[in-house]
Formats: C-alpha cells, sequence, structure tokens
C-alpha cells in the first residue's frame, strides 16, 4: 500500500468516526434526551461521565470492546464514565446476533477479571459494566412495556451501550427489578399519557410514541444519505 493510499484510507476511517458519532449524538439528544428514556443520561452528560466511541471493523471480536471499557475507568474511580457508547456504523448483522454479541462481550470482560489474583492492579479496578444492544432494525412496534424496549433501541447504528454498575445497584435498593421499572416508567410516559392507546392505532399522529418514531426514521434516513455518500467518495 503506497503511503497515498493509507492517507486516503485513513481519511476515509475519519470521516465514517465523525459522521457515526454525529448521528449518536442526534440520537442522543432527539430521542433519548428528548423523550427522558434513560434515567442517568442527562446527569452523566452534564457532568462529562459519557464516553463515546467507533469501532469500524465489520466483524468485531469482543477483545476488540475491553479497551473501550478499560477506557471508561480513566485514572480513578472519581473520574470514571457512568456510561460508554460504542458505535459499530459497518456491523452487518442482525438485531438477534449483535444481541448475542453484546452476550459476550460482557462475558469476555467478566472473565478476565475472574482470575484477578494474577492480574495487574489497574485490571482490577476496572468496574463491573453492564451491556445493552441497540440496532436500527429494532421492534416498529410494540404492545407492551418490555416489548417497547426494541423499539426504543433504535440507534441509527447498531451499537453498544455500557452503564455502570453502581448505578444500577444505588437504583436496586429502592426498586429491586431495575429493568422492569425502567420499561414501565418509559411505556407510561410514552403512551400512558396518551391514555393507553397502541402505537399501531390511527389516533392522534402527535402521540409521544410517534413523535419518537418520527424521530428515529429522520435520524435513520439521514445515517443512510451520509453513509452512501461516505462509500461512493
Amino acid at each position: 500500500m503506497s503511503r497515498q493510499t493509507a492517507t486516503v484510507d485513513a481519511n476515509q476511517d475519519k470521516a465514517w468516526k465523525r459522521e457515526a458519532l454525529r448521528l449518536c449524538d442526534r440520537y442522543v439528544r432527539e430521542v433519548v434526551l428528548a423523550f427522558d428514556l434513560c434515567p442517568w443520561a442527562d446527569g452523566a452528560l452534564r457532568g462529562g461521565r459519557v464516553g463515546r466511541d467507533v469501532c469500524l471493523l465489520a466483524v468485531p471480536t469482543p477483545q476488540d470492546c475491553l479497551p473501550f471499557i478499560d477506557g471508561l475507568v480513566q485514572d480513578s474511580p472519581a473520574t470514571m464514565m457512568d456510561i460508554g457508547l460504542l458505535v459499530f456504523p459497518r456491523y452487518g448483522g442482525s438485531w438477534a446476533a449483535f444481541d448475542g454479541f453484546a452476550e459476550r462481550v460482557r462475558r469476555a470482560d467478566g472473565d478476565r477479571r475472574a482470575d484477578f489474583p494474577s492480574r495487574a492492579p489497574r485490571a482490577l479496578a476496572v468496574p463491573r459494566y453492564l451491556v445493552a444492544a441497540f440496532h436500527p432494525d429494532g421492534a416498529q412496534s410494540f404492545t407492551g412495556p418490555h416489548q417497547m424496549v426494541s423499539f426504543l433501541r433504535r440507534s441509527p447504528d447498531p451499537m453498544l451501550q455500557f452503564v455502570r454498575a453502581g448505578l444500577i445497584d444505588d437504583l436496586k435498593e429502592s426498586q429491586p427489578d431495575v429493568s422492569d421499572t425502567i420499561a414501565r416508567r418509559n411505556h407510561a410516559a410514552l403512551v400512558g399519557a396518551a391514555g393507553g392507546a397502541s402505537a399501531e392505532s390511527g389516533e392522534a399522529a402527535d402521540r409521544p410514541e410517534r413523535r419518537l418514531d418520527a424521530a428515529v426514521r429522520s435520524i435513520r434516513a439521514d445515517r443512510d444519505a451520509c453513509y452512501d455518500q461516505l462509500e461512493h467518495n
């Protein structure tokens, strides 16, 4: 590979990363924050405790994600990130496949700390992060709180969300089933306020869940146009 070709490839990679992060920011701003879907997002963003990065591998392995998790810790517990977002714009697998990948990442992170007596001190300090998969091909409709989770996690690109376990543990003190609590909270906010109508009914196009769906589709259209241009440059 010539130096000129390498420079072109490097510039293309930078463009992909820049656009992937821009689209991720749109999703966070126009969906997650606008509809108050995550109880920790606003505080973490305001406090500078959200880490973001892009993995350009089309077929990533769990080990490719571990350096990102380590980077969330930074130098001390006082400065570690509460949330991490790792975006995979070139991943072409299905929602189900990516959900399985998220589980393998969780296991890989846990396995490397299971043998802690033989590991370096900094590796011991890596906190446990809970991993969730987001994917553009999530559910297009829903009928209840738990079916709604996939509907809400339609990020513009496949993305892994890492949430510091301590945040979950703090919430568990008052609400043991955190996942169920958040699912029902979001369902009540988006659907309950509209009288409990399902997302599939034809009433009131300005209902919260329909506005959210429109925002997701707008970001997806932005993504498709942007990446099509990048691929043909």
